[in-house]
C-alpha cells in the first residue's frame, strides 16, 4: 500500500527507469567513505529508451561532498541519468549509499500537514499511516528545526494548499533534507519558481546541502555557475560529454562579474552547440 502511494504521488522519475527505458549492466557504483559522503562512478553504462540507444558506454566519475550539474538540451537524458543511478542504486549488491531525490515539482501530499509531509518518508517506512503519535521526540524536532531553517516555522501545521510555490518547494527540500542521505538528486527543483523566490531557495540549498553528494540536473547555466562545483553539458546521441567545466574550492563564491559573465557567455556557445549537434 505505501509503496503504491509513493509511485502515485511521487512519480515514475522517483521509481528509476521507467517501463520504456532499458538499461543493461549499469556500471555505477558508490564509493563511500569513511566521513560517510558517497562517490559515484559511471562505468561504460548503457540505457536504452523504446530501443533507441540514450547512454552507450558512458563513464563519468562524479566526486563526494561536492555538486555535479548537468546541463544539455530539453530531451538530451539528464533525467534519463538521475534515474540511471536510482536503479543502480536500488540493484546494486554492494553497500548501498543513502540517496534522496528532490523533483521540479514538489508532490507534496495535499491530505498531510507541511509537518506530515516533511516526515513522510519516515511514515512510508515505518508504515504507520500518518501517525504522527509513532514518531520519536528527535524526529519531530530534527523536522521542525528544518522547517525554521527553509523560513516555514510558522505554517509547520498548515496543509499545502494554503501555500505559495516558493513555500511548498522548501517544504520539499526540508522533505529532502529529512532523508539525511549522503546522495541528493535534484531534477530541476527551482525551474518554476520567480527569480526572487529562486535564488533563495539556490542560496538555501547551498547551504544545507554542504558535505553530501549533489547531482543537479538544471537548464538554467546561471545556476549551475553558481551552485555547481563540476559542471558537464550532455550532446549528442548516444550521448556524451560534450563540454565540461570544474570549479574547485568554491571558487563559484569568489568570481568577479566580469569572470563570471565570460564563464556564463562560454557556457551558453557550448549549450548552443550541444544543441545544433543533438
Amino acid at each position: 500500500m505505501f509503496t503504491q502511494l509513493a509511485a502515485k504521488f511521487f512519480g515514475a522519475q522517483a521509481q528509476g527507469c521507467s517501463a520504456l527505458e532499458k538499461y543493461s549492466s549499469p556500471r555505477i557504483s558508490f564509493n563511500s567513505s569513511a566521513e560517510g559522503s558517497s562517490a559515484i562512478v559511471i562505468d561504460k553504462a548503457n540505457l536504452s529508451f523504446a530501443k533507441q540507444p540514450i547512454f552507450q558506454e558512458f563513464s563519468l566519475a562524479i566526486p563526494a561532498q561536492e555538486t555535479t550539474c548537468f546541463l544539455g538540451p530539453s530531451g538530451i537524458g539528464k533525467s534519463s541519468l538521475l534515474r540511471l543511478i536510482i536503479a543502480s542504486q536500488k540493484n546494486s549488491n554492494t553497500a548501498k549509499p543513502s540517496l534522496a531525490y528532490m523533483a521540479q515539482d514538489d508532490l507534496l501530499l495535499p491530505w498531510l500537514t507541511v509537518l506530515d509531509n516533511v516526515l513522510i518518508g519516515f511514515y512510508l517506512r515505518q508504515g504507520t499511516l500518518f501517525k504522527r503519535k509513532k514518531v520519536t521526540e528527535t524526529q519531530l524536532s530534527t523536522a521542525k528545526d528544518l522547517l525554521n531553517k527553509v523560513g516555514l516555522k510558522e505554517v509547520w501545521d498548515f496543509k499545502p494548499s494554503a501555500l505559495s510555490g516558493g513555500m511548498r518547494q522548501r517544504v520539499a527540500l526540508a522533505r529532502t533534507l529529512m532523508e539525511d542521505c549522503s546522495i541528493v538528486l535534484m531534477d530541476e527543483p527551482f525551474a518554476r519558481l520567480d527569480w526572487v523566490t529562486r535564488t533563495q531557495l539556490q542560496d538555501l540549498a547551498q547551504q544545507l546541502l554542504r558535505q553530501r553528494t549533489v547531482v543537479l540536473v538544471t537548464h538554467d547555466p546561471m545556476e549551475a555557475l553558481k551552485l555547481g562545483n563540476q559542471i558537464h553539458i550532455l550532446g549528442g546521441r548516444p550521448v556524451k560529454i560534450a563540454y565540461s567545466l570544474a570549479l574547485t574550492d568554491n571558487n563559484n563564491q569568489q568570481l568577479g562579474d566580469l569572470e563570471m559573465v565570460n564563464l556564463l557567455s562560454k557556457l551558453k556557445a557550448e549549450l548552443e552547440k550541444a544543441a545544433h549537434a543533438w
